[in-house]
């Protein structure tokens, strides 16, 4: 009896462990955000990260080789939440107009929600020759044609069922997801630009655009 206990005890006490270092490493994570948005990849270092999680540089290393494996791990995040928000937003809708529409405003949604995660792959994106390696930057733009590919099969469904006109399917979704991440690119410059307009009465005005636009 006096085994099984100490046996339950140091598995509670291992299993204590592994959510310490879990929590640890995402508080790094959200440490890193800050620092990246804020200096950029170039000049961020890994004590600017040490420092803002509040941790010796040399704890730092036990959790991430570089600042490029932390931007890594951001950006796959980013990623992964980005798509089951947008899978799960088409979730029982049959109709490519209201899938693309949902994806669409799911994106939005993504944007104010979750910004700093938003603009982690928009440095990478617009920045992808400085960040990585060939290697590894065609690995994360997988990730990223894993998005588009769900909007390109909205509109291939589209084609088929003679909703939408025959033309290049990867092409339209390019277009289309380009377009509505150019606006949300702007929205900082909104009062500027179109102070007079709100950022989502301008987001689904192009949405809807766009979609009439594939329109037979």
């Amino acid at each position: 009896m006096t085994g099984l206990m100490k046996t339950e005890g140091a598995m509670s006490t291992a299993q204590r462990k592994v959510m310490e270092k879990k929590m640890r490493r995402e508080a790094i994570l959200s440490s890193a955000r800050t620092v990246l948005i804020a200096k950029g990849f170039s000049s961020t270092t890994m004590q600017d990260v040490a420092d803002a999680a509040g941790l010796s540089v040399g704890t730092l290393y036990l959790y991430f080789r570089d600042k490029e494996s932390i931007f890594v791990e951001l950006y796959t995040e980013g990623m992964r939440e980005l798509e089951e928000r947008i899978t799960g937003a088409c979730g029982g809708i049959h109709s490519p107009e209201e899938k693309i529409e949902m994806m669409a405003m799911a994106y939005f949604r993504f944007h104010n929600e979750q910004r700093s995660l938003f603009d982690a792959f928009s440095y990478f994106f617009s920045f992808p020759e400085i960040l990585f390696k060939k290697p590894r930057r065609k690995a994360l733009a997988l990730r990223g044609r894993m998005i588009l590919s769900l909007v390109q099969s909205a509109i291939e469904e589209g084609i088929k069922g003679k909703i939408f006109r025959k033309t290049d399917p990867q092409r339209e979704a390019l277009v289309l997801w380009s377009s509505l991440h150019g606006i949300l690119q702007v929205e900082k410059m909104r009062d500027v630009l179109f102070p007079e307009y709100g950022m989502e009465d301008v987001y689904r005005y192009q949405v809807k655009k766009l979609i009439k636009g594939l329109l037979v």
